[in-house]
């Protein structure tokens, strides 16, 4: 009572003075000013609850969860005014000294602090937030659940999913209030028993030095060295983190505060479960030292004992250190060459985080030694060389590509010639090859590409007989001879190929030849009005220009480059002989890939071009474009699909072509674009050399019909008169007359080759289905329905008479029953036949004329085609065993089919079309035909967002292992579609800016050069500068040899508010120097 009576009355030096005499140690006093109705409150409460704050340990935390939330709060307040009070009498008479002013002055603090090392949480108010836990930027059913958040984290609920809000807090609160602590008992060991010989460490019992402990009670007592250190090394094994401590020696280990993970799996510990999994890998490691799921599962628990959050840079590297030792020990017993490859790659991914340039250098060439024939491996060094901002250099990496080839190179001629093992060596240097080229153009080194390409396809197509049944790989003086042979060629400077005009090496080495007439290069003049920067790049651009071809020693150039004249000793190291035939068609690929065209190989038994086609290095198209915003849903500047009759012979705005970005690329100057007339002077010269199989030659005349229509006739004739025979020509020819608008050519053409095909052997036959196919889709093309599904009836005769298509429709017979049943019969024969010789195209075809058999029968509808669609799918699945190219073109045929039939039908359901067009999709997530003709669907609706969903949940969506999910074409797509959204559908600078930026943090878009610059465009209309200059100097430092992004600066940003200054523009001329990029005309000679 006495204590009572002290708080009740308002303190005086007097009363403090008896204060210091009679009352206990423990009791206190507030200094505030407040009510005696609040005093005695609080006093009878402290009273009350004196003996729950003996210490800071679990029962008190445990107990005070029964307590309402405004009881808790009040507790809170009451420990700190005890804390306070357990002070020193000093302590007290500060307080009391500054009693009767409105501040407190404390210049000693809390002394506890130095005993627990913290703040008292209890201590700390909590501030009421306002929103009652909604978050900005969050729907409004989304809100902090204060049920499972504690102080280092918060959970975000959603009543959404599952229980409603309220009942979910107080499910969780119940399992947690309910549940009595659960200690999990460690195995007791037995001190002084024998060894256990199975484990990999020795116990060294009472070695370490006595240390003091203090107990609770505050006594002191000893204990010993090894158990202590066993505390310190459960961090190693995931059990402990933090400052975490063991209460009970015995007890494997609890927390004082349960984990956000003990809240929501009550009777489950995380770092238990870790351990466990790491036991149970290593288990399976001793058990099978060559299974690699083994050794990857062990090498995830690390990036699990890390957690989730933010790691230090200590924290990478310990962890890197550690994944590497694992990784090394892995490789010691693994011998699978697929099995190695995906371990070396996580092998140097650690070890760019931990290592030096030089270290990583070192084990990167040791490495590719070691294992020359993995080409995800050289990809990655390849790129880890590339786009090293600090330290690059042209000439730098140019070396790198050089000694790639060299390894490469002699690795091959320690292997058989013609073996799989030397092709599969042929085709990686082959991409090498690709890669230093596209690097070397980039850079403004055009001539130095083109010229390699020339010296490449003359060496490999070109051949003269007396060296084409030689093996000059195996035989070091016939290589000798070659080289020798083909120098004189070179040095000869006659016509290339690329060069109009131009007969090859074969035909120099029989009849020799004299170089062309000189050439003269003339400049156009400059404007006087322009200032330093303008006239800099408008002669730079026009050198640019005239530098895209190698010059000759008897040229006159305005400039005396030495760059431009092309030496052997230029191309020598470049020069590959591949013996297979399969080895050409990755060649034709290679160099496609260099002219940004599509492969034209579709389906092979061993080889995908995909992979490269969507590579962010090679996928550069838009590097040579202006940002483009369409809404023609077939206008893609950056596309994939599956080539076919349809995409390569498109009518022009109906369907989707796989030329139109050429065509783009040629309306446009950009420094160092390949133009697509040397690209069609280089594949002529390749179709009349009989390079190449029937689908390269219709190739040809596709892209020769997008580029040079007039001529086009032309080289067809000239090709069918060296292959009469082949059916796959004479449907190229018919095509090409619809196309140029001679229908009646067309059909007669179809017609003369039907009846050809009867005096064919049974192989060449096969290819006649692609004829029928044809007439059909022409007809239904010029809205003459009856009349297709009457040509369809006529495949069981195989053939009609001359001038048949033009009368057949007089005959009356499409009710007949008997004959579709005879027909459908035929084909279905046709797809079976073809399925069982592995001709998974021409069996899709067939299925797809089957398919319009259906259609055309009640093209009202298409309900029924799409039945037999499914069908025929299932049997191509079966036919391949798994997802196939053949399954891609036929989902491409019925897309059009469906297109076809939305735009010629009055009733449409867009439902059906979703339904399916989402089947499409999830099957082949990156075929940019599916995904258009989705969003072109959409259009109508503006409720759901579908292509905004199905883009990011389906196609950026997916997983990150395979290669096919490394591509950049999901990022294009996904801004394309951003870009031609309106303001109606959600469309907003900060959308697009988010899409663009998630691409550039990929790994397949981070140094993707064309996509950089797409990004600095869409900045630039835009008020911030400041923003397009970062954009800018984010790209150039993701794209150091991209001499296109460095002119963006001298184009775009010379002369505009808050843009760069003469210093700024000089700085980034300095940068072009510095890394060595080509760079044509000097300033200083601009008068500066």
């Amino acid at each position: 009572m006495e204590s009572l009576n002290l708080l009740s009355r308002s303190p005086n030096p007097e009363d403090m003075q008896t204060a210091k005499n009679t009352t206990p140690k423990f009791a206190s006093f507030r200094t505030d000013v407040i009510s005696d109705h609040s005093k005695a409150k609080e006093a009878k409460r402290l009273a009350n609850k004196t003996s729950d704050y003996r210490g800071r340990g679990f029962h008190k935390s445990t107990r005070r969860r029964h307590h309402s939330r405004q009881d808790v709060e009040t507790d809170c307040e009451t420990n700190a005014e005890y804390r306070d009070s357990s002070n020193s009498l000093e302590a007290r008479d500060r307080q009391s000294e500054n009693a009767n002013t409105t501040y407190t002055v404390d210049r000693y603090g809390d002394p506890e602090i130095l005993a627990y090392g913290s703040l008292d949480r209890y201590a700390v108010p909590k501030y009421p937030r306002i929103g009652a836990g909604s978050l900005v930027g969050l729907p409004q059913n989304h809100r902090i659940d204060r049920s499972i958040s504690d102080d280092s984290s918060l959970v975000v609920s959603s009543s959404r999913f599952g229980l409603p809000k309220l009942v979910i807090e107080n499910t969780l609160r119940t399992t947690v209030q309910s549940r009595s602590p659960e200690l999990m008992i460690k195995p007791l060991t037995s001190r002084g028993g024998v060894q256990d010989l199975g484990t990999d460490f020795i116990l060294l019992e009472g070695a370490g030095r006595k240390k003091m402990r203090r107990t609770d009670s505050g006594s002191e007592s000893h204990h010993s060295g090894p158990e202590d250190d066993t505390d310190r090394c459960q961090f190693i094994e995931g059990l402990a983190r933090g400052g975490e401590q063991r209460n009970d020696r015995d007890l494997p280990f609890w927390r004082e505060k349960p984990s956000l993970e003990d809240k929501i799996y009550p009777s489950h510990s995380f770092n238990q479960s870790l351990s466990d999994r790491r036991r149970e890998f290593r288990q399976k490691v001793d058990a099978d030292p060559d299974g690699i799921d083994a050794w990857l599962g062990l090498i995830s628990c690390e990036d699990g004992a890390m957690g989730n959050s933010m790691l230090s840079t200590a924290e990478r590297h310990s962890s890197a250190d550690i994944k590497i030792s694992i990784y090394e020990k892995a490789l010691d017993h693994i011998q699978d060459s697929t099995r190695r490859e995906r371990l070396l790659l996580g092998l140097m991914q650690e070890a760019s985080i931990v290592w030096d340039t030089g270290k990583l250098s070192t084990r990167w060439r040791r490495t590719l030694q070691d294992n020359p024939s993995y080409l995800r491996l050289w990809t990655q060094y390849l790129n880890f060389k590339q786009t090293a901002f600090h330290g690059f250099g042209y000439e730098a990496v140019r070396k790198v590509y050089l000694e790639c080839v060299e390894v490469l190179q002699h690795a091959r001629r320690r292997l058989t010639a013609g073996g799989d093992e030397h092709s599969r060596l042929c085709d990686i240097q082959l991409y090498v090859l690709l890669r230093m080229t596209l690097f070397m153009n980039e850079a403004g080194f055009t001539e130095h590409a083109i010229a390699t390409w020339q010296a490449l396809l003359e060496f490999k197509f070109f051949v003269p007989s007396p060296y084409q049944e030689k093996n000059p790989i195996s035989s070091p003086q016939q290589w000798k001879e070659l080289m020798d042979a083909f120098e004189d060629f070179w040095d000869s400077e006659v016509l290339r190929i690329g060069e109009d005009g131009s007969k090859g090496w074969a035909h120099f080495y029989a009849e020799k030849g004299e170089p062309p007439a000189p050439k003269s290069e003339t400049m156009s003049e400059i404007e006087g009005d322009l200032d330093l920067f303008a006239a800099w790049v408008s002669l730079e651009c026009q050198h640019s220009s005239l530098a895209r071809n190698p010059a000759r020693a008897i040229d006159e150039v305005e400039e005396k480059d030495p760059y431009r004249i092309i030496l052997f000793s230029d191309i020598q190291p470049f020069l590959l002989t591949s013996p297979k035939s399969s080895s050409c068609d990755v060649v034709l690929d290679a160099f496609l890939a260099f002219c940004q065209l599509p492969p034209y190989r579709l389906e092979t038994a061993n080889w995908s071009p995909s992979s490269w086609w969507s590579d962010g290095f090679i996928r550069n198209q838009l590097l040579y474009q202006t940002l483009h915003r369409g809404k023609d849903p077939f206008d893609l500047q950056i596309w994939n699909f599956q080539l076919d009759q349809e995409t390569m012979f498109a009518p022009c705005h109906k369907w989707f072509s796989a030329f139109a970005s050429s065509r783009r690329i040629h309306g446009e100057e950009s420094v160092g674009a390949v133009t697509p007339t040397w690209t069609l002077f280089c594949l002529r010269a390749l179709a009349a050399n009989n390079v190449g199989n029937d689908d390269f030659l219709v190739y040809c005349l596709a892209f020769e019909l997008s580029v040079s229509p007039y001529t086009v006739r032309k080289t067809a004739r000239s090709l069918l008169r060296k292959r009469s025979s082949s059916l796959r020509l004479y449907n190229a020819y018919a095509v090409l007359e619809y196309r140029l608008g001679d229908n009646t050519r067309g059909e007669d053409v179809i017609a003369t080759a039907l009846k050809m095909s009867k005096q064919l052997d049974s192989t060449a036959q096969r290819d006649s289905i692609l004829l029928w196919r044809t007439q059909v889709w022409e007809l239904l093309r010029m809205c003459k329905t009856k009349e297709a599904f009457q040509r369809l009836l006529l495949y069981t005769d195989g053939t009609i008479s001359s001038g048949g298509f033009r009368d057949v429709a007089r005959e009356g017979f499409d009710d007949n029953r008997a004959l579709i049943l005879r027909t459908e019969k035929a084909l279905s024969t046709t797809r079976d036949h073809l399925l069982s010789h592995n001709l998974g195209r021409l069996a899709a075809t067939a299925a797809e004329c089957l398919i319009l058999l259906t259609y055309l029968r009640n093209p009202s509808t298409i309900a029924a085609a799409r039945t037999v669609f499914r069908t025929n799918l299932n049997l191509l699945k079966v036919a391949a065993s798994g997802v196939s190219l053949s399954q891609e073109h036929l989902h491409q045929s019925f897309a059009l089919l469906i297109y076809h039939h939305a735009t010629h039908t009055s009733l449409v359901k867009p439902a059906e079309i979703r339904s399916h067009l989402a089947d499409s999709i999830a099957a082949f997530p990156q075929n940019t035909i599916f995904l258009s003709l989705y969003a072109w669907n959409e259009a109508r609706f503006r409720i759901d967002d579908r292509v905004r969903s199905i883009v990011r949940d389906v196609v950026l969506g997916a997983g990150t292992e395979s290669d096919a999910e490394k591509s950049v074409i999901p990022y294009f797509f996904a801004i394309h579609m951003e870009l031609s959204r309106g303001v109606t559908f959600g469309s907003h600078p900060e959308a697009i800016r988010a899409t663009f930026e998630r691409a550039v943090e990929s790994e397949a878009g981070a140094h993707c050069a064309g996509l950089w610059k797409s990004y600095f465009l869409f900045e630039l209309p835009r008020e911030d500068k400041q923003k397009t200059k970062a954009i800018f100097y984010r790209g150039i430092r993701a794209c150091p040899w991209a001499k296109e992004l460095y002119m963006l600066a001298f184009r775009y940003l010379r002369d505009v508010g808050g843009g760069m200054g003469e210093a700024e523009l000089r700085g980034v001329y300095e940068l072009l120097l510095e890394k060595e990029l080509r760079v044509h005309v000097e300033l200083e000679k601009l008068g500066c």
